[in-house]
């Protein structure tokens, strides 16, 4: 070193002999190029790089995935034959995509033994550089994961969400928490992402961050059900990914949550007779049900009213606490479809209920 050679005195003679390392034998695979994007079913190629020291022979594979890609064609095997020269090489390798979202490929020169088992190759020394990968992207209709834990009754919590993804032609993937994706690249196969009722430490440590990551920096979808284990309830205040949502999700000490008066106006005309989707259900019973379920969540302090209108308007749930559900839901529940359209009547009826009321908030749902 610099200060060894300080110590040494100025008359003695230094000799710098050079260690010289020479390979005349090896072989690298530099790079498997392949398009970034690409329709499912296309035949692309795959430009595969390899340098050579010297004179090698020995296969091409290539898989997808994982699985090989047939380079031969009607010929037995999947392996492409190839004798290289000292210098670089480049082959063109045809292939016919499949309907994977994803296509990791990684194209591996296998050199020729000399003689089973000695271990050493035809022109190649180390086999640890023998190998590449590339990513090729399908575009496709969408695709959701759904990340879901099971209800009571076993089935998962998200399974109405997933037949409807379904019915509308989405591509749904459905996972529990705990086998979450753990790299970025599985979720970049997703366009959305939706987690249903999940819990902070019911998925892998580190999920946050891969989410922020796919959300921040791959453009991908992220939606939170709520349930009584999502968002704060479910731990994730102080997350990565609390940062780029649009709520805060602690609660500070000294809030204070005002009393809420709500007035429901719900259509009662002939068009609810309607089933919605093709279900057994009609457009009324959706509402009403809905209608119900929405004060269930409300604080039994809070002021809840419910108008009905077809031709004119009539008061369902006349305004008053929250402290009966039960007959709030009987009430809302006896609302059935006839008559016309009358929204205007609706609404006066809903503002005239509002009206002299003192709470923090006065909202109208229609």
């Amino acid at each position: 070193t610099q200060s060894g050679l300080e110590r040494i005195p100025g008359d003695v003679q230094i000799d710098v002999v050079p260690i010289r390392y020479q390979i005349e034998e090896e072989v690298v695979v530099e790079s498997i190029e392949v398009p970034t994007r690409a329709l499912p079913g296309a035949q692309v190629e795959a430009r595969v790089v390899i340098r050579s020291l010297g004179r090698s022979s020995g296969e091409l594979r290539i898989t997808d995935n994982g699985e090989a890609v047939d380079l031969n064609g009607s010929a037995p095997g999947s392996a492409m034959r190839v004798n290289l020269e000292p210098g670089q090489r480049v082959l063109m390798v045809p292939m016919t995509l499949g309907v994977s979202r994803v296509h990791r490929f990684e194209a591996r020169y296998l050199p020729d033994e000399v003689g089973e088992g000695t271990g050493v190759f035809v022109g190649d020394t180390s086999l640890q550089n023998n190998r590449a990968g590339g990513v090729t992207m399908m575009r496709t209709r969408g695709r959701v994961l759904v990340v879901s834990p099971s209800g009571k009754s076993g089935g998962s919590e998200g399974a109405e969400l997933v037949r409807v993804l379904r019915d509308a032609e989405w591509e749904v993937d459905t996972r529990v928490p705990d086998v979450f994706p753990n790299e970025l690249l599985e979720l970049e196969s997703y366009d959305l992402v939706v987690l249903v009722n999940t819990p902070r430490d019911a998925i892998p440590s580190q999920a946050d961050v891969l989410l922020t990551t796919y959300t921040q920096e791959l453009g991908g979808g992220v939606i939170f059900v709520g349930g009584r284990e999502a968002l704060g309830a479910g731990g994730w205040q102080g997350s990565d990914i609390e940062q780029i949502l649009p709520l805060k999700l602690e609660v500070p000490d000294d809030v204070v949550v005002p009393a809420v008066a709500v007035v429901i106006v719900l259509d009662s005309s002939g068009s609810m007779r309607r089933s919605v989707l093709g279900s057994l259900k009609s457009q009324q019973e959706i509402a009403n049900n809905s209608a119900a379920a929405a004060f269930e969540v409300l604080d039994e302090n809070d002021l809840i009213g419910v108008v009905a209108f077809n031709n004119g308007a009539r008061e369902v749930v006349p305004m008053g606490p929250n402290n009966r559900p039960d007959d709030t839901r009987v009430r809302i529940e006896s609302i059935s479809p006839g008559g016309g359209t009358n929204i205007g009547a609706g609404l006066r009826r809903a503002r005239t209920m509002l009206e002299g009321l003192e709470a923090g908030s006065k909202h109208i749902v229609l």
